[in-house]
């Protein structure tokens, strides 16, 4: 469609795969295994769009911060900013007998591996590293095991 895509992975399992699926697919894209809250991983002011499908609710602690401001520091004035991240109530059993409900933290032998944070929580999150809010919808779970997912879109003030 005439994009230059851009992605990074912390793994470089993943991204050996994904430049695989790419190539057997005749997709160009710049794939990088790097870590998201590295701030030389790309220039200020790079981007006009960032896609978080999935990679938020991994971040922990302060670290969340760390990765909205360094997005916001790579995007434009006016770039988008689009969300995806899981939400809301646990109620699957197996994720409730290792959550935390004071740091919203699903924890396994001591190490937080998804924040489970309410809706409102993570958009005054997003605000607060200081883009504006476009539009957000909560996509209720399809399985009680299942979590609600969060759709953000949220733009860097020109």
């Amino acid at each position: 469609m005439g994009f230059e895509v851009f992605a990074t992975d912390i793994s470089e399992t993943a991204i050996a795969w994904v430049k695989e699926k790419a190539a057997e697919r005749s997709v160009r894209a710049d794939f990088r295994a790097a870590n998201v809250l590295d701030p030389s991983c790309w220039p200020e002011g790079f981007f006009g769009f960032a896609l978080d499908s999935l990679c938020l609710h991994c971040i922990i602690g302060r670290d969340r911060a760390v990765f909205l401001n360094e997005v916001r520091r790579v995007l434009r004035p006016g770039g988008l900013l689009h969300v995806h991240t899981i939400c809301g109530q646990v109620t699957d059993p197996l994720v409730l007998r290792d959550f935390d409900p004071l740091s919203r933290c699903h924890v396994i032998r001591g190490d937080a591996l998804r924040y489970i944070g309410l809706a409102d929580a993570i958009l005054e999150e997003i605000a607060d590293a200081g883009f504006e809010i476009r539009r957000s919808a909560v996509r209720t779970r399809e399985t009680p095991n299942d979590q609600d997912d969060l759709i953000v879109d949220a733009t860097k003030p020109a």
